[in-house]
This record gives C-alpha cells, structure tokens and sequence, in this order.
C-alpha cells in the first residue's frame, strides 16, 4: 500500500470528517415529500412511466422466491452473507473472512476453497459476478432481491446449475430523495451509509449516488498477542446515471468499487475449546479491492423489448496470514490473486407476456482471466512453495425459450440453451521438498445442449400448479492449486425435475406455495484436499437431491406481517470412488449442505411511527467432509430490530444474533503431514447489539 493510500485512509477514518461529507453530499437537496422511505425495507420504484425495466417471468413459473421488497424484510443485507437461510433451502458459507462467500442451494453447493465455476451466479444491477471470487461485493441501497433456484439458461445469459441471486438496487425518479444513516454496535462497529438519487433532467436524465462504509474490531482472541486481531473495514461507492431517450429507449451506466482491509482470518482446529480464540504468530492481513462497469440498454416497443448488457468486472486480492493455527511459526502463506472479466449479454422477448404466444431469446460471449501466486513458507525445513497459475476461459452461449397457453387454464413451456467453453491454463509448481519445478498447460473445450420445458395449470386466480424438466450444466476445468501440475477435471451435467402448487388462503390474507425436487448429477465436481498444500477438484460419477420447500407469506391482523418458510434436502453421493486415497463415499451425505432450514419474520405496526421486527433462522446438521466424518449440529439464530420513524427521521436498535449462538459458518478440510486429515472451523459472528439513526428526505 503506497503512502498516499494510507494517508487518505488516517483521514477518512477522521469520524468527523466522514460526517461533514455525508452531510455535503445530502444537504442541498430538497425534501421529497411525505413518503415514508423507513425500515419496512420496501422497494422504492421510480414513476413508472420512466422506468421501464420489469422482472422476466420465472422458469420453472412457481420457482422465483422474494427475498426483498416484501414488508416482513428484517433489514437491509449488507452482503450476501445476510441471506444464510432467509429462504428455504438456501445456504451461505463464509470464505476468506466472509469475503469470498458459498452457497448451497438444494444440495449443489460451490466448493469450500474457491474453486471451479459457481452453482449460483449473482446479477448485480444487471452485472453478472459468475466466478467464486468476486460474489462478496457490498450491498447497499437494495431495492429487491430474489433467488431463481434450478437453472436459469433461458432467461439469463450466466446461470449455474443451483439458480440465480437477482439483486437490483433503488432507480431515481424526477423527484430527489436520498438517505443518511450511520450506527455503532458491538466490537466498535460503526457504519455509515448514504443515498441520493433525483433528476438532472425531468423525465430524462436521472443520477443516483450511494456508498457505505464500515469498520470493526475483532471478537476473535489471539492467545499470543492478546489483541482481538480480526478486524474489518469497508469502503464502497457507485454512481448511476440513467438517460431515457425516449419513451422506448433507457440507457444506463454504472460505475461501482469497494475496498476490503481485514486483519487475521479467524479459524481453530476441530475440537479446540473455543472457537473465539486462536493462536496465531502474527496478526496477518486480507485486503481486497474489486469495481464494475456497465453499460444497460433497454429498448420497447408494442411487440418486442430488447436489453443489452455491457460489463466488466475486476477483483484483485492480497493476502499474508499464518495458516499452522498453532503458538509454534511453523507455516505461513502470501497468496496474490487477481481477476478480470468482460461480458456482452443481448436479451430479447415479446412484449405482451400474457398472449396466446410469448417468446425470449437471448446470447451471450464472456471471457475471464484469472491470476494466482501462492507461496507458502515452510519454516521447518527453510523452504518456500510456490504455485503459480493463469486460468483462461471464455463462455458462449445461445438461448431460447417459448410459451403457449393453450387455454384459460393450461400454458406450455419449451426451450433450450446452447453452450460452448473453451478453457486453458498455464502453471509452474516449486517444491523444493519434492524435486524440480514443474511447469505444466491444458487446454480444453466444453459443449451442452440445455433443453426445458414446463406445464402450468390455472384452474383459478392466482392459483397455480406446474411441473418442470430442466438440464443443468457446469463446465470443466483445472484445479489452480492442484497437485504438482494443474489437475484437469470434467464437466457436470444434471436434471432437474420439479412440481409446485401456488395459492392464497383465507380471503387472500394468505399466500402459500410449496414445491418439491429431484436432481441428478453426473460427474458432480467435488474439490477436495489431496496432499501437502495440495487440493484437486475430483468428479463424483453421480450424486442424486431431493427435497421440497414450503413458504407462506401473511398479512395478519393488527398491522402484522408475517413470513414462513421451510426446506428439507437429501443430498447423497450414489456413486463416487475416490481416485486419490482409494475412498468409497457411496451413500454420504454431500458436505456443505444443509439438511434443512426453516426462516420466519414477523413485522409489527402498532401506530404510526413504531414498529418492531423479529427473523430467525434454523440450519440443520452440515457434514464438513465427503466421508461426513465431521459436521456442524443444528444451529438457529435470532435477529431483533425495533424502533421510532418520523416523516424525515428515523432510530432503531437492533440485536443480530441475540442469543449469543456459537455455530460454525465454515469449515476447511486439510490433509497434511504429520497431522494427517484434519478441519479448521471458523466461527460464526456472536451477538451484536446496537443503534442506528437515519435521515430522509
């Protein structure tokens, strides 16, 4: 870190100066008016009349689930990791401090050390994050989040097998209206987060403007130094600016950054007496830095709308820490790591969804670079590992999807996705301990035909019955930290089979849907530890989920909300032999998954400026391994918000985690000398109480 870094850093971090241009970025403006912009997290839209953006109907059509822009959301995310279980049958693992995060969805689940492509792709304001690395960008200001479970090939040019995570944030519309908040928790947490958005010209051209920034100290002990040495700070900012340039015609750029200084990365081996003390030699570091360009242009006519989509996605990390977890300095590891990727997505569809036909097309063209130099310093034997890596690969893709209603009662679903992924990768390994360098290369091209199809049945309003086929598709590739050469490993390919039922209840005071899935997986890659330093990802001949969810969403008497949900999964490897250690793992349990999750939140009104806000979350037992030698019990938290609104202000206090639950939010299998197979578990965060203040207008 240059100088001039640090010093902006010292002055920033200057609480008074950091106020002083909060307000100056929010003071000149007018007052909206009397909308209320407060905690019930509602969606605030732009007139519609210039906004033309709308959501695309959702395949499977009962599949898409509503995380925000509902009156029982419990609180803005600040990222994903906000989310674990807030949906049934939906998990979110930490990696690298909670930076890098993982999820499982329905028993596919990404792999814990960041490798290979992602079950779940996260759009971001339209800006596809299709890697592993990149996921943990701060949210702020969100407008609404949904997650589309299964694969999503037709209706978004980057999709995993295990769905999409579609996050947009607010549009401005004529009038300016922004927000201030700031607030202080536990561990000397403070964050402060700003929005402003209004015309610079009417009905034409729109600004929005809006970051955060947070820092923390540790609640993690180091035994050695005696310092709480986990610390977090975050910058971010983004700027929108969107043109209409005529009824039909939106244009939009969005330019976003954030910036990650962390300290130590918490974690003590299985079986240590408290999760919340470590011993480490020093104190380390992870700092990140990632930014996003777009450019979105959305065209409607009376018979078709088109949206382009233009983007670039950057991320950049270095990190040093002590990775032995033991008082001895026995080994430490410096990992530089950086990632660029650039994506043209075009999306087409009719216009009128609800006639005789409806169609959607769309293509795709991406290429990602990825960059690695890890170097681990074995102080036993005075020597050094080094693997180097450069990851190539570039995603085509074609997609196609039509509906027909055939009556009143019965629409008909068909389409397919066409995919072409070449990759290659290039990589040096030195140890020293092992002989002389290794330099090695591949190259590889993966194809797939996705095809879909869905029958619905309407027998009355807003009531609805479907059954979906779906294929899904993750491309091959090379273990980057592999073994001394990179290790090729090949592309998974699964069904999906899924039945649903949606309907209200009780005068339309209730609306309840439950689902039920089957998937098999062939070669579902399995990333897995297999030497000293070394992990490869491994292909399970074939795996096999099944489960259901069930949601209910209430509006109760008395101005209360009320939102239930509930997944169970069985996720089970049927047929995986082990090619490095000789293991059989038929009929485990697939590691990282959840068995089930059961969400509830509840929203109260009792007059006009109070309200109060309950969430809690129950996750079942998570096996660590392949062999489910280990796992994580069934852990529930609960989270506590309530506070006083007024038209243009606004006090909360809060309890996140309010009963002080210790649980497990990762776990990193290793196999190494002299300890042979062992797991580093990183604590989940403790209880966090506190109070924020905000201003709007």
């Amino acid at each position: 870190m240059g100088q001039s870094d640090k010093l902006m850093r010292e002055i920033w971090n200057t609480h008074s100066l950091r106020w002083v241009i909060l307000l100056l970025v929010t003071g000149w403006a007018p007052a909206r008016g009397s909308e209320n912009l407060a905690a019930t997290n509602l969606v605030t839209t732009a007139d519609p009349i210039i906004n033309i953006q709308r959501t695309l109907p959702s395949f499977p059509p009962g599949n898409e689930s509503v995380i925000r822009n509902n009156p029982t959301a419990l609180q803005s995310p600040a990222s994903v990791l906000d989310l674990m279980a807030v949906t049934p049958n939906f998990g979110v693992f930490q990696g690298s401090g909670g930076r890098t995060p993982e999820f499982s969805v329905r028993g596919l689940r990404d792999n814990t050390m960041s490798v290979g492509e992602p079950q779940v792709v996260l759009y971001l304001d339209d800006v596809p994050y299709d890697d592993v690395f990149s996921r943990g960008v701060p949210l702020y200001d969100v407008g609404s989040t949904r997650l589309w479970r299964g694969p999503q090939g037709t209706q978004f040019g980057m999709s995993g097998p295990g769905g999409v995570l579609d996050i947009h944030t607010h549009n401005a519309g004529n009038d300016w209206h922004g927000s201030v908040s700031a607030s202080y928790a536990s561990y000397d947490s403070t964050t402060e987060k700003f929005a402003i958005g209004g015309a610079l010209a009417t009905n034409t051209l729109f600004l929005d403007l809006a970051g955060m920034y947070f820092s923390r100290d540790g609640f993690v002990a180091d035994a050695v130094s005696g310092k709480n040495a986990d610390t977090r700070e975050t910058f971010a900012g983004r700027v929108k600016l969107r043109w209409v340039a005529s009824p039909k015609l939106e244009l939009s750029l969005t330019v976003s950054g954030h910036q990650f200084d962390d300290g130590l990365q918490p974690g003590v081996p299985l079986g240590s007496p408290n999760i919340y003390q470590v011993s480490r030699t020093f104190d380390g570091y992870d700092n990140q830095d990632g930014n996003a360009q777009a450019i979105v242009a959305k065209y409607t006519s009376e018979t078709v709308k088109v949206t382009s989509i233009s983007a670039h996605t950057g991320w950049y990390e270095s990190l040093y820490q002590d990775v032995d977890f033991q008082p001895a300095d026995l080994l430490r590891v410096s990992i530089q790591r950086n990632q660029n990727q650039w994506s043209q997505e075009i999306r087409l569809e009719s216009a009128d969804e609800d006639g005789l036909w409806y169609w959607r097309a769309g293509a795709l063209a991406a290429h990602r670079k990825f960059g690695s130099t890890v170097a681990t310093r074995i102080n036993a034997f005075s020597v050094t590992q080094i693997s180097d890596q450069i990851n190539n690969g570039d995603n085509y893709a074609l997609f196609a999807q039509v509906k027909r209603n055939l009556t009143e009662a019965w629409e008909l679903s068909g389409g397919v996705r066409y995919e072409l992924d070449p990759r290659d990768s290039t990589g040096r390994q030195i140890n020293p301990l092992l002989g002389p360098p290794v330099n090695s290369s591949g190259t590889a091209t993966f194809t797939s035909w996705q095809p879909n199809v869905a029958l619905t049945w309407k027998p009355e309003n807003k009531t609805r019955v479907w059954a979906s086929v779906n294929r899904g598709f993750m491309p091959g590739g090379y273990s980057f930290s592999g073994s001394p050469a990179p290790t090729s490993f090949g592309a998974a390919e699964s069904w999906h089979y899924e039945i649903g039922v949606e309907r209200p209840l009780i005068s339309e005071k209730f609306t309840a849907r439950a689902t039920a899935f089957y998937n098999e997986i062939k070669d579902y890659q399995d990333f897995q530890p297999t030497g000293f330093g070394s992990y490869s990802m491994l292909n399970a001949a074939e795996v096999h989920t099944i489960g259901g969810e069930l949601e209910l969403l209430a509006n109760l008497p008395e101005n209360m909300f009320l939102n239930l949900g509930g997944g169970y999964v069985s996720a089970q490897f049927d047929r995986f032999q082990d090619p490095v250690n000789g293991a059989n793992y038929n009929g485990r349990t697939i590691n990282f998954v959840p068995e089930y999750t059961v969400n509830a939140n509840l929203t109260w009104r009792p007059g006009e400026h109070f309200f109060f806000q309950a969430g809690g979350t129950v996750v079942g037992p998570i096996a660590y391994d392949e062999a489910n030698s280990a796992h994580q019990n069934m852990y529930g938290l609960l989270n506590l918000r309530a506070g006083w609104e007024a038209k243009h202000w606004g006090v909360t206090v809060f309890a996140q985690n309010a009963l002080d639950t210790a649980y497990v939010a990762n776990a990193i299998h290793f196999n190494q000398p002299p300890t042979g197979s062992s797991f580093v578990v990183i604590p989940g965060e403790p209880a966090v109480f506190g109070i924020e203040a905000s201003v709007k207008f």
